[in-house]
């Protein structure tokens, strides 16, 4: 008997020292592959034209080619920059600055930012120097199960000199509605809700964020109240954008597909109504002007049953999900669409477009003398505004507390109709006042100007030669 405890004794240190091993190999495997990346993030005012404090911030950064293309978190840029008619008419977003990727050696090189992936919640950065790099080499191993246990590999925060820390964990949680999604318990210390996901021997296969969807079955082991859900997203999931990373470009931005609908579910007392109780599919409550929607001649009232033959099927709000995101992820222009319209069922041909700029990706342009900032109107703030769908023009995006424009009452969302009686259509039109207007150096500024669907004339006095006087 003693010697078989001996034995056992023995056996369990092979095996602790083994797993130490391993995971020393794993953490040296990855060491110059797993990054610290630092950057500043312009504190926004609407009361300064410009941004004139900044944050500095830490994430973790993964490399993911030879030629210095680093994935890290969305929050890099934290500017929800999709479509949206619900976004928030005051926000606004600045790129970040003075990008800088980090090795464990200390070796620091700037990067700058290349674009986003709202729905991955992933964004890409470049190395700005031509450094050849040591790339994550992801294994494509398909899904993973309930129970089967992970590595996660990121930074712990300034205070613990971003040394790199590996979690274990178990995939707790499964979610299938519409796409497989993978869940585990998060509740540790880290440098953010991002880093690098290994399946227990240590190969990567995806990345893991902090992930807010509902859960449908969790296993009954995982104390899932003691802290949040992280999600694990495979490397099938986010390899194209590898190859083609999302591409920010104000104006110029390629944008994800889009139909140009408000929608609901189309519940099962909506389905008794419409006489059709074993009807699903999506409910169309609103057509945007000049969308694809309109071209192919959908109504509000219609309910989309198919998509290029997949049945469709929303009983509740975060079914809609599954939908948009069928039409964002589409790799063709032309997609079919079964419609059900007073009781027959019609097919629709639907030529989709890229989704209009938003207002995140709108350029602004500023002038420091009369103290306001102004942006070109988009899409959404059009619908946010309820104005009529060819309104064109500029809106008030910041102004400057006590100002010049400020003093005269312009306020921000104020849309610029005139200045000096020079119709205000595009941001060109008005660059081009402000420099005769600098030029000139008028004692008044005379604005016309739409404010919650009245109008008003401002005159915004000004101080040129005082101005000018210096200290």
């Amino acid at each position: 008997m003693k010697y078989l405890f001996h034995l056992i004794l023995l056996l369990s240190f092979t095996v602790n020292a083994q797993a130490q091993k391993s995971w020393q190999k794993i953490n040296e495997r990855y060491l110059d592959k797993v990054v610290v990346i630092s950057y500043f993030e312009p504190l926004l005012s609407f009361e300064e034209i410009e941004d004139k404090e900044r944050v500095k911030r830490y994430l973790t950064g993964i490399i993911v080619d030879e030629r210095g293309l680093i994935m890290t978190s969305a929050a890099i840029y934290p500017a929800n920059i999709e479509f949206s008619a619900s976004a928030n008419m005051m926000a606004s977003a600045q790129l970040p600055s003075d990008i800088k990727v980090k090795w464990s050696n200390g070796k620091e090189l700037p990067a700058e930012f290349i674009g986003k992936d709202e729905d991955l919640n992933i964004a890409f950065i470049r190395l700005k120097d031509s450094v050849s790099t040591r790339p994550v080499q992801f294994q494509n191993k398909g899904q993973l199960r309930l129970g089967q246990k992970i590595i996660l590999l990121h930074h712990l925060p300034a205070s613990y000199d971003f040394a790199n820390i590996m979690i274990e964990r178990r995939i707790n949680a499964l979610s299938d509605e519409g796409e497989k999604r993978f869940y585990f318990e998060n509740n540790f210390l880290s440098l953010s809700d991002f880093g690098l996901a290994l399946d227990e021997r240590g190969n990567a296969i995806g990345y893991h964020y902090m992930g807010r969807e509902r859960v449908r079955r969790r296993m009954p082991f995982a104390n899932v109240g003691a802290g949040q859900l992280g999600r694990i997203v495979l490397f099938e999931r986010f390899a194209p954008l590898i190859k083609e990373p999302p591409f920010f470009k104000h104006k110029a931005t390629i944008r994800k597909k889009w139909l140009g609908i408000y929608m609901q579910p189309f519940t099962r007392d909506l389905a008794r109504y419409f006489g059709q109780p074993e009807l699903h599919g999506v409910l169309v409550s609103t057509i945007i002007q000049n969308s694809p929607a309109e071209a192919a001649g959908i109504l509000p009232g219609d309910v989309i049953t198919r998509m290029n033959d997949v049945p469709l099927k929303a009983d509740k709000e975060s079914d809609l999900n599954i939908f948009r995101q069928m039409i964002r992820s589409q790799t063709v222009d032309t997609i079919t669409l079964e419609i059900f319209r007073k009781n027959h069922f019609l097919l629709k041909k639907v030529n989709l477009r890229g989704s209009p700029i938003s207002q995140f990706m709108a350029e602004e342009i500023a002038n420091q003398e009369l103290g306001f900032s102004a942006k070109e109107l988009t899409r959404d703030v059009i619908l946010s505004r309820n104005l009529e769908p060819d309104t064109r023009g500029v809106w008030v995006s910041r102004v400057e507390r006590a100002g010049w424009a400020d003093i005269a009452g312009l306020q921000i969302g104020d849309l610029i109709k005139t200045v000096n009686e020079t119709p205000i259509e595009t941001l060109d039109d008005l660059r081009k006042v402000l420099k005769e207007i600098e030029r000139q150096k008028p004692k008044f500024v005379k604005m016309f100007i739409q404010r919650n669907g009245s109008t008003r004339f401002l005159f915004i006095k000004t101080n040129y030669q005082q101005a000018n006087r210096g200290d």
